[in-house]
């Protein structure tokens, strides 16, 4: 991305970031990465337990 670019951060209702965008000057929005997180895990109780990362279409889990 160039500098005259926009970066965008989704965050969910914890701000937990779920999503990243970017747009080049001129161009259309795309998505690169996605972050999971899983609020029932059973080794967590309360905590959002960060589960997967998709960057590049490369999805990667973290296990317990």
């Amino acid at each position: 991305m160039t500098s005259a670019g926009i970066r965008a951060y989704v965050h969910d209702d914890n701000a937990n970031r779920t999503q990243i965008t970017e747009t080049p000057s001129g161009g259309p929005t795309t998505t690169v990465a996605t972050d999971t997180y899983d609020r029932t895990a059973a080794n967590s109780p309360g905590l959002d337990e960060f589960t997967t990362m998709t960057v590049d279409g490369k999805t990667t889990t973290f296990d317990d």
